[in-house]
């Protein structure tokens, strides 16, 4: 527990320190988000199901591209399994969601 208080303080001081750097990525982040929405636009109809079916394959093609790259790089790197691949997509999902209501609600 002491340990993962120590990690929760020094990332956040580190974001704090990062934070244009980190507005950078998630805006980077959106903007992948769109081009797939975009891409996906043109294989599926632009009535209300095909609609959904590409914001939902949006959002579900992005975390697995982000926890397969990690994957084969720590793979390269050591030749091991990632043992927390579960829970980085689910990280990466939620950080997109979350990426995308904030981007929606501005709007």
């Amino acid at each position: 527990m002491f340990k993962h208080i120590i990690a929760l303080i020094i990332l956040s001081v580190l974001a704090v320190i990062f934070k244009t750097e980190l507005a950078v990525v998630m805006h980077w982040i959106i903007d992948w988000h769109a081009h797939v929405l975009h891409w996906l636009s043109s294989v599926f109809s632009q009535d209300k199901m095909g609609v959904i079916a590409q914001a939902s394959l949006a959002l579900l093609i992005i975390p697995l591209i982000v926890t397969a790259i990690v994957a084969c790089l720590l793979w390269i790197l050591r030749r091991k399994m990632i043992p927390f691949l579960p829970e980085l997509m689910w990280v990466v999902w939620l950080l997109l969601l979350a990426l995308i209501t904030v981007g929606q609600r501005s709007i």
